[in-house]
This record gives C-alpha cells, structure tokens and sequence, in this order.
C-alpha cells in the first residue's frame, strides 16, 4: 500500500475537518463556560436533580453525584452530544470512501487506474479514521483552552481522554455506512440504513436508559452509543471491555466492506 489514496484523500478533505473540529471545540467551550465555579455547578445540578428519575437516566444524568464535578459535567455536556455529531461525521465519510463517487458515475474511471478495490476502501478509511482523531484532539484542545476560564483546575489529560473516547464509536459508524455502500447498489437505501442505524441507535439507547432493569434496558446494549459512554469514569479512557467491541465490530464491518465491494460490479 504506497498511501497515495491516503495522502489524496487527507488533502482533499482537510478543510471540512477543520469545520468540524471548530464545531466541536465551541460546543466544548460553551459547555465549560456555564460552569464558571462550584457554586454554578451545584446550582445546576440542583435544577436537574428535581427532574424524575427515568428522564434522567434517559438523558444520561442519572448518577448527579458525577455531575457535581466539573469532569462529570463535560462528560455528560460535551461527550454525550459530541458522540451524535460524530455519528453524523462518520456517516458521511463512509459515504466518500466509494458511494458518492460511483452515485455520480466516476468510481470506474477511477478504477481504470492501476489500484485494487480492496486499497481504495482501505487507504481511504484509514485517511478517514486520521481525520477523525485530529477532529477530536483539536476539540480537546478547546475544551483545555476553554478551561482557562473557569476556577476549576482541569487536568488537560482527562479532557483529551474525554475527546479521544469519541473515536471508536465514529470509526463503527464509518464501517457501518461503508459496508451498506459496498453491499448495496442503490445509494439512497445505503444512506437511509445508515441514518436509521445512527438515529436508531441513539433513540434505542434513550429508550434502555429510561428503564432501570428488564428486557427493554438490556436491549440498549445493542447501541453503539451504550458502549461509547457507559461505564467510563469521567476523565478516563473507555474501559477496555467497551474499546474491544467497538473497534472489533468496527473490524468485522469494515472486512465485510471490502468484501463486498470487491466482488460486485460498479454502478454506472
């Protein structure tokens, strides 16, 4: 693999990243300018508290004890609704690895040249899975310069983790769209699968999370959402049970992917 898809692509796409990553880090400094001190924080979480319990777990502030510390409250803030917009981001690339391209009748022409299937797929996600980690440092590095601004005293390390967590999760929903574009020909039925795959996973998520125990709870385990944020200790990185599944699924998808793609005929 000589990495000049890789190299094309980062080129190519640089620009959008930077949107997105300036996205992403506002959101973060909005979140941490609303908790200038301890007294705003608690005053917060005095307000949510009073809310019953099932919206809460719903919502993902379940456990208030966590967001009465400045970590927690940008776990639930920034991560929780940065996680979605990556989704979202994640979809859209899976879509440029081959599915735009062959909907506007070109991915022949660029197979014309002297590259296999399997490369193009591959060096394109990997460039993709490269933006998507600068996407999350440079919101990190937001949420640090954000943090100048308020009274407490955040470890730059634990916010980086909080953005870096955001990566497995976005990498699944590439491989997801990826595979849907790879297997299916119709280009707007591999994007709505996908769309329903991301909204559907957050909603299933929602749903579980507003039911202590029971069948429905459990089905919220089926979400990747569930396994982006649940069990992670605010400031720390994704236990290591939760990044194993996500990056093997993600493995397992992106393989069927290539073997998809590589065995169908192209759209013209």
């Amino acid at each position: 693999m000589s990495g000049v898809l890789l190299r094309a692509t980062l080129r190519q796409h640089w620009r959008p990243t930077l949107y997105w990553s300036a996205g992403l880090a506002l959101l973060g400094l909005y979140v941490i300018a609303v908790i200038p001190d301890q007294d705003a924080l608690d005053n917060y979480v005095s307000l949510v508290a009073s809310m019953p319990q099932p919206i809460l777990d719903a919502i993902g502030a379940g456990d208030t004890l966590l967001l009465r510390t400045p970590e927690g409250f940008i776990q639930y803030g920034f991560a929780t609704w940065a996680q979605l917009m990556l989704a979202v981001y994640g979809l859209l690339a899976g879509l440029n690895l081959c599915a735009n391209e062959e909907e506007a009748g070109i991915l022949d022409v660029l197979l014309s040249l002297p590259l296999s299937r399997r490369r193009l797929l591959l060096e394109r996600f990997i460039a993709f899975a490269l933006l998507t980690l600068l996407i999350t440092l440079l919101s990190a590095l937001g949420l640090v310069l954000g943090s100048g601004a308020t009274e407490f005293t955040l470890a730059p390390a634990a916010l980086f983790a909080t953005a870096l967590n955001l990566v497995p999760g976005t990498l699944l929903v590439m491989a997801f769209t990826a595979l849907m574009a790879a297997a299916l020909r119709r280009h707007m039925l591999a994007t709505g699968i996908a769309v329903f795959f991301v909204i559907g996973s957050y909603f299933l998520d929602f749903i579980a999370s507003a039911i202590s125990e029971g069948p429905l709870n459990q089905l919220g385990r089926l979400s990747f959402y569930r396994w982006s944020s649940d069990g992670i200790a605010p400031g720390s990185f994704l236990p290591t049970e939760n990044l194993a599944l996500l990056l093997g699924v993600t493995l397992v998808l992106l393989v069927g992917a290539l073997w998809f793609f590589d065995r169908r005929d192209i759209g013209l």
